[in-house]
């Protein structure tokens, strides 16, 4: 124990739980508001010749010639070099870093140098982050977002309100959802004031349960020494003393007790629901609303606690099973339920990990992301647009066609009798007929669509054009628009991208159209949008429309100068050509390989059977989850040091690795696996169960002192009242 305090003392108990906060009104760092708009410098000439078309156009074409060869000279020799590379299956060995650090180590030693300097740190650059994001095209994307960011702009009355972008929407503001961060103080005074009925809090609870049990699972708690169980958290030990075919019975009778809280048909009474079975109820948390609002001030408590979790992962101050087991403990602890603000938080959190961390290990955080988006929609939270953006672009990002499409059916309230939000007792008017619609098995009950948001509706665009084609893409935003549906420049741009590439000249036609329909609104055109349309004019040879779209972009860019105009043109056209150059590679390297994509490796019913499955026959990645990722040694560290991993680290995987040791990248941990098994090499500490199931002075690092964590005047340890 001794030894463990001694882990766990230096990082000054990061989680920031119930028990670690003195003071329960936790101050939030909070980003400032305000947005610097981007306004064009002055030295565009009004009065122009025709040699300065000509020579304009013929710099884009040399420029995009040139580029052209250069592109296909390394395609060639990538291509032969993928050739040789699958014709004699000899592994490639990648090393890390320069440094042979982590690449989260390498930026915090990174930020220590430029604040010796006298210059900014990563962290300090953090704050002016949405500023950029809406300085150019003015928008802001999901990706662009932090949990600093969604901690700042609570949807509590009197926050403060993220910026707003031009968009073409049509829908009135006063109808926004009052969940949004961007809703009318008024509407979210109306959204604190809403009490969940005993049926929507007993799902939670059910729903949270269950999701320790599938985490427990996950990380085989059950397979640890009793002497490690000791130091879990008092909440956590029940689910993790049970055994394996206890913790499948535990998750078979949570599904059976939701689905009966779940009935749609009335037989469950919203404040008098059947209490769940006695075998199941010992593991269930007891969530409460008051009608005075404490809820939402312990609601702050947990989600601030959520953001030190994953900001001592981003450090690796935890490893991914300790960040898991605390996790469940803060939400099982909590007396309240969590909302929709704390599922934001969950869902960011995972989703923005592949910012930060190139682990190998990315499919047990999706594993993860999918329990949360269950829990969403079983407890059928109210989402917001944060909400729906990360569903859609981690859907997007993994390769999960289906489930896109689906989604988006369900915001639209198209799904049949299934949708995100229901309501009922409401008197439809005309401003709120188009988001209303009954079901089928009640006339009083209206599935709600979400209101139509331009930060929604470009990760809507970006999958479409993703899974489908660009006509498809342009024609749901055909269709889209006709329902109140806008768009915001970064929608616009992100079309205009996608025709370049495709060489769509009729569809970019139709986006300059829209772009010419906004401009008269009274919105003024980024540079990057007409400089696109010009890299699109030379990409299909359309000569007359180059000079044209050049005219206009010296009437409205009045001060920024011919070659910085041109050079942003050429870039944009650059890219491009690269994306292709890379589609290409991508299609011929398809053909060397087994044929097993990660889109159908996401779209299988048996994702989380696989994981499982995975875990248990391949060491090299059972140590990636369970520690850092980052404790893969090269093949030079091992024939220098060949003793037993538990010696060169004997406090066990939860403990950051020596700065000294050379680092394999650990997108590579695949190829080291497979040269170890083509070439037999044994590797010092084959043997992971030794490594893992270590003893309690080397065990979890979790604190003990965790389970004092009275979160209500009348909670105790854990979560028993």
């Amino acid at each position: 124990m001794r030894n463990l305090w001694l882990r766990i003392r230096p990082f000054g108990c990061c989680c920031h739980c119930y028990s670690c906060i003195e003071n329960r009104h936790v101050q939030v760092r909070r980003l400032s508001v305000a947005i610097a708009r981007f306004r064009c410098g002055r030295g565009f000439p009004p009065l122009l010749n025709d040699s300065f078309w000509t020579s304009s156009r013929e710099t884009l074409v040399m420029r995009q010639r040139q580029r052209f060869q250069s592109g296909g000279a390394v395609k060639k020799e990538k291509c032969h070099d993928q050739e040789q590379v699958f014709e004699n299956k000899e592994p490639l060995f990648q090393a890390g870093s320069g440094n042979g650090l982590p690449t989260s180590v390498s930026s915090k030693a990174a930020d220590h140098i430029r604040r010796e300097e006298g210059g900014q740190s990563d962290t300090e650059k953090r704050e002016k982050k949405l500023k950029e994001a809406a300085n150019d095209l003015r928008s802001l994307s999901i990706d662009h977002w932090s949990l600093e960011d969604v901690v700042t702009y609570e949807p509590m009355p009197g926050g403060a309100t993220p910026p707003t972008v031009p968009s073409t929407t049509k829908a009135d503001p006063k109808y926004m959802m009052p969940q949004s961060p961007w809703a009318p103080d008024h509407l979210k005074r109306q959204n604190y004031a809403r009490v969940w009925t005993r049926k929507k809090i007993a799902k939670m609870e059910t729903a949270i349960a269950l999701f320790t049990v599938r985490v427990c699972r996950l990380l085989e708690l059950n397979s640890q020494r009793p002497s490690n169980l000791i130091v879990l958290p008092e909440a956590i030990r029940p689910f993790a003393r049970l055994p394996a075919e206890d913790h499948e019975y535990m998750e078979q009778a949570l599904k059976r007790h939701l689905g009966i809280l779940r009935n749609k048909l009335g037989f469950v009474a919203p404040h008098d629901p059947p209490h769940a079975p006695e075998e199941i109820d010992v593991f269930i948390p007891k969530y409460e609303h008051f009608e005075d609002g404490l809820h939402h001030e312990l609601l702050r408590d947990l989600n601030a606690s959520l953001v030190e979790l994953f900001e001592g992962y981003k450090y690796l101050h935890l490893d991914f099973r300790t960040l898991m087991v605390k996790i469940c403990h803060n939400l099982l602890v909590s007396s309240a339920p969590p909302n929709v603000q704390t599922m934001n938080i969950l869902l960011l959190g995972f989703y923005s990990c592949d910012r930060y961390l190139t682990l190998s290990t990315s499919h047990v955080r999706h594993l993860v992301l999918d329990w949360l988006i269950d829990i969403c929609r079983t407890v059928m939270i109210r989402p917001n647009e944060i909400t729906c953006s990360t569903i859609l672009a981690t859907y997007r990002k993994r390769g999960m066609r289906d489930a896109f499409v689906d989604f988006i059916f369900l915001m639209r309230g198209m799904g049949g009798d299934r949708a995100l939000m229901y309501t009922k007792d409401l008197t439809i008017t005309r401003e709120s007929a188009p988001r209303l619609s009954p079901t089928k098995t009640s006339p009083t009950v209206f599935k709600q669509a979400v209101y139509p948001s331009p930060m929604i509706f470009a990760e809507v665009i970006k999958g479409v054009a993703k899974f489908y084609t660009l006509e498809d893409a342009v024609a749901v935003c055909k269709e889209f628009t006709a329902k109140e549906w806008g768009y915001d420049w970064r929608c616009l741009h992100y079309l205009l991208n996608a025709c370049i590439i495709a060489k769509d000249w009729q569809s970019g036609l139709w986006v300059w159209d829209e772009i010419k329909a906004f401009r008269a609104a009274g919105y003024e055109e980024p540079v990057r949008i007409l400089a696109a349309m010009l890299a699109l004019c030379v990409q299909c040879e359309q000569e007359q429309m180059f000079n044209d779209v050049l005219e206009y972009s010296a009437k409205q860019l009045r001060n920024i100068s011919k070659a910085a105009f041109v050079d942003i043109a050429t870039e944009i056209l650059e890219r491009a050509v690269d994306k292709m150059n890379d589609d290409e590679l991508a299609a011929l390297e398809s053909r060397f390989t087994k044929g097993k994509s990660v889109e159908r490796l996401h779209e299988q019913r048996a994702f989380e059977a696989s994981i499982r499955r995975r875990l248990k026959d391949d060491p090299v990645f059972k140590r990636a989850v369970f520690g850092f990722g980052y404790d893969v040694l090269s093949e030079e560290h091992r024939r220098k040091k060949p003793q037993r991993e538990s010696e060169h680290n004997p406090q066990g995987i939860g403990r950051k690795l020596d700065e000294q040791q050379k680092i394999v990248d650990v997108e590579d941990m695949n190829e080291v696996l497979l040269a170890e098994e083509e070439n037999d090499v044994t590797r010092p500490g084959k043997d992971t169960k030794h490594n893992l199931l270590q003893d309690a002075e080397g065990g979890i690092d979790v604190d003990e002192d965790n389970t004092n964590s009275p979160s209500s005047p009348d909670r105790g340890k854990g979560h028993e009242q």
